[in-house]
């Protein structure tokens, strides 16, 4: 019987092994930047559009049924367009103004852009005997991310195989960083300490007379240019 039974334990664990665990060997992530963007997604226009028989929104907020082809040949291509914008439980047109539809895209691209900025959360590892010139490198970093609204973690830990500061030291060190923080963010949720590690929890403050541009003038114009750019074919698409 025991032998059975160790026969059958041991096909089990052939035939069903189970996942490996790994330990995760950093009590912290690395400094790093959480940034998700996704494009959004452009109606059907012109020819574009999948349907023979469309209804047309007029000027009196009507709908008029008509052939897409007969509306194409009345407008002028390079100054109007036609868009889908609905299909149930009718495929519904507008004609608008390209350059008004081009202003709208860009405006949404920027304000989707700022909220994902905003949004964003930075993190930032120093040890509690750092250089100072580290840390001031380091903050200002976070600082510049800080005056644009989005949050940050900055982390202090110990160094391997170093002896722990005094409890005074960790707390200068952390009140020094929250003082150069102080005129742009403030701390959303206490210090957190896990053993020797001490994390400060920022959120940035929204300051309107700032530009809403966090990274460097070069990346930023770069930024914005491409999202013209890409606005402007958007409204511009045959």
């Amino acid at each position: 019987m025991n032998t059975f039974s160790a026969f059958r334990f041991a096909a089990r664990t052939l035939l069903h092994p189970r996942p490996a665990h790994f330990q995760c060997l950093s009590v912290y992530p690395r400094m790093q930047t959480r940034f998700q963007s996704q494009k959004a997604t452009v109606r059907p226009r012109n020819k574009s559009i999948p349907f023979e028989t469309v209804f047309l929104v007029d000027s009196d907020n009507v709908l008029v049924e008509m052939s897409l082809s007969r509306i194409l040949e009345t407008i002028d291509l390079k100054k109007e367009m036609v868009e889908l914008v609905d299909t149930t439980p009718r495929p519904i047109v507008k004609i608008l103004d390209r350059k008004l539809a081009f202003a709208k895209l860009k405006e949404a691209k920027a304000k989707k852009r700022d909220t994902a900025r905003k949004n964003m959360l930075k993190e930032v590892q120093l040890t509690w005997t750092s250089a100072q010139s580290d840390i001031d490198h380091k903050l200002a970093r976070v600082r510049t991310c800080l005056e644009f609204g989005a949050r940050a973690d900055i982390v202090f830990s110990n160094k391997a195989k170093t002896p722990a500061p005094t409890p005074a030291v960790m707390q200068k060190k952390l009140q020094d960083a929250l003082d150069m923080m102080a005129d742009v963010a403030t701390e959303c949720k206490p210090i957190e300490w896990r053993r020797n590690i001490a994390v400060i929890h920022l959120q940035g403050k929204v300051d309107a007379s700032r530009s809403s541009t966090p990274e460097s003038g070069e990346t930023a114009a770069a930024e914005e240019a491409e999202d013209e750019a890409e606005a402007e074919a958007e409204a511009k698409a045959p």
